[in-house]
């Protein structure tokens, strides 16, 4: 399911989770840093570990500094760093491209078949792979990079709109909603493959909801305007 708000994807994703059995497998991101020459510093993701003052204190260079401050102050955004939980049975979608001339790319969606701190086994439509916590990097110089360390799995009974950008998912059924944004409607549409494997949910009277949902921003109107 695709859904507008956070909210709504995190209680889905709870739910559905929570009515599995067994326990749930925290994974915890941690942040790892290269700075030229210097050996490799590990930074937990957690209140006390990760802030701007503790940051400064490793006094890394000026881009590796700015990378992390940017990742500290944006870290409600940044999906490598959230706490997840799985679960075997979970439906979960894969962050990366782990193998594309196999088909195991950012959006692939499977199913948990066993799951540890490490690695997950995940049954995919084109077989079952093991996954294991991954790095993802950025560069900010030679030799310099700031990289977050996280499995690249989450639950995907349910996620936003913003989050599916660049996925093409095997299956979507999408909350169409009076109130998305400009570009929103467009997006969730352009996630499948084919129409057969959309469903459009709209909580009211489809024509009413649809032509809310599919509006053109002033800029690009007056824009248009301008020069047809």
């Amino acid at each position: 399911k695709l859904y507008c708000r956070n909210a709504d994807c995190n209680t889905e994703n709870d739910r559905r989770l929570d009515g599995l059995p067994g326990d749930a497998v925290h994974q915890t991101p941690v942040i790892k840093v290269k700075d030229g020459t210097r050996a490799l510093v590990t930074i937990p993701v957690d209140d006390e570990s990760f802030n701007e003052e503790r940051i400064r204190e490793f006094r890394f260079t000026a881009k590796v500094t700015d990378e992390l401050v940017r990742l500290f102050r944006n870290r409600k955004h940044e999906r490598h760093l959230w706490q997840r939980r799985l679960k075997v049975g979970a439906l979960v979608v894969l962050t990366q491209n782990l193998d594309v001339p196999a088909g195991l790319v950012n959006g692939s969606v499977g199913t948990i078949k066993s799951v540890d701190a490490q690695r997950a086994e995940v049954h995919f439509k084109n077989g079952t792979r093991v996954i294991e916590r991954g790095i993802f990097k950025t560069s900010v110089g030679p030799d310099r990079w700031v990289g977050v360390e996280q499995m690249p799995l989450w639950c995907c009974w349910a996620m936003t709109v913003h989050r599916s950008q660049g996925m093409t998912l095997d299956a979507v059924e999408i909350m169409m909603e009076k109130g998305m944004d400009y570009g929103q409607a467009y997006t969730a549409l352009s996630r499948v493959r084919g129409l057969e494997c959309l469903t459009i949910r709209t909580g009211g009277l489809f024509d009413e909801v649809m032509a809310k949902c599919f509006r053109t921003h002033p800029a690009v109107h007056a824009f248009n305007c301008k020069h047809s």
